[in-house]
């Protein structure tokens, strides 16, 4: 995301040098900037990705549901859990695409 609005502040100062008549984006380009270096996907992708909700599973468990204050506040501690079980859906998700993408030839 953060490459995104990088590329759109960027073209958007480009394009209002350039445009004569003073818009600084068009709609399209703004909805759908290009992707600038998007890199083929291999199966490491998918396991780097896994890895690396992995960590930020691990991190929110142990230095905010386990923090004292998580503990003392459950409902500031639900919510931690709640998002905890988001990132576990998508952990389950890129295996599943890992799976399919990777080894449907099995």
């Amino acid at each position: 995301m953060v490459r995104k609005y990088r590329y759109i502040c960027y073209m958007g100062i480009k394009k209002y040098n350039s445009q004569t008549d003073g818009t600084i984006m068009n709609k399209e380009l703004w909805m759908n900037p290009p992707n600038l270096n998007k890199p083929d996907l291999t199966p490491g992708h998918y396991l780097e990705l896994m890895d690396r909700l992995h960590i930020i599973m691990c991190n929110i468990q142990e230095h905010c549901i386990e923090h004292p204050v998580a503990e003392e506040y459950k409902d500031l501690q639900f919510k931690l859990e709640y998002a905890l079980g988001q990132l576990w859906d998508a952990y389950q998700e890129v295996g599943r695409l890992d799976h399919e993408k990777n080894n449907s030839s099995l």
